[in-house]
């Protein structure tokens, strides 16, 4: 009973894997058959697949089929079917980023604060005018006033240790 199980399992992957490449812009002469127009699925000028109600629940019952330890694998696959070249792209992108970032020396530091922390850093930078009320809000003005005073804390630093010497 149990190869049974796995030639079904496997006969809807393959299924909803085959639904998923006739959208993800695969042509014609790149793919064994002639295309068949599914319904409920269209991809749309924006580059985006639109899917109805029916098309999703056909997906999700294809992945219900799939054993639980392997679904984001399986999931992971289609989508990645879907975007293509884009996801490389935007990888490639990302990778570039960082490698001009090492070349110019600057780092990036992830930081996890609560959220009462980062209240009482944002009010200190507001009180000693490194910060106005308007930019509070704002991600990128935060995020910069707080590289200011990281720096200045930095060269105090090295004024100091090098004072002491």
């Amino acid at each position: 009973m149990l190869p049974n199980k796995e030639a079904s399992r496997a006969s809807t992957a393959a299924s909803v894997i085959g639904r998923a490449q006739l959208c993800s812009g695969i042509t014609g002469a790149q793919r064994a058959r002639p295309p068949l127009r599914l319904r409920g699925i269209a991809p749309i000028q924006t580059g985006m697949l639109a899917l109805d109600d029916g098309a999703l629940a056909r997906i999700c019952i294809g992945a219900s089929r799939i054993p639980r330890g392997q679904r984001r694998r399986w999931l992971r696959k289609i989508a990645d079917e879907l975007d293509g070249d884009r996801a490389k792209q935007r990888h490639a992108a990302r990778q570039a980023h960082h490698r001009q970032r090492q070349r110019r020396g600057a780092r990036v530091y992830r930081l996890e604060l609560a959220d009462r922390v980062m209240e009482d850093v944002i009010s200190a930078l507001v009180r000693y005018g490194r910060l106005s009320e308007a930019d509070t809000l704002k991600r990128a003005a935060v995020e910069r006033a707080l590289v200011e005073i990281i720096a200045d804390v930095g060269r105090r630093f090295v004024m100091f240790r090098d004072d002491i010497r």
